[in-house]
């Protein structure tokens, strides 16, 4: 996964990533995989813990995480349409 701001909407948004090499700001897996990468925005002094991510990524979607808001359209925040479970539930069994 990757966790970077999308440069189309000025979000934050996670992503699956596939890369040969591991990226700087990359956690490894308990089997040595880089699993997890976060572009530098995420990385405080080069480097980050899950705890800081999930911390700044909080502090910035707040208000919409709170009110049940995950999916952004329309340049705001509004709750999970049937489409959107349909598809992170296709996405799981994948």
């Amino acid at each position: 996964m990757r966790v970077s701001r999308c440069p189309d909407i000025g979000q934050p948004v996670a992503a699956q990533f596939y890369s040969a090499y591991a990226k700087a700001n990359s956690m490894k897996s308990s089997n040595g995989r880089h699993t997890l990468c976060v572009d530098q925005e995420y990385a405080v002094g080069g480097t980050f813990t899950i705890g800081s991510l999930t911390g700044q990524l909080f502090g910035e979607l707040e208000q919409p995480i709170c009110s049940g808001c995950f999916s952004y359209r329309a340049r705001t925040y509004v709750p999970f349409t049937e489409e959107d479970r349909e598809f992170i539930e296709s996405s799981r069994s994948a």
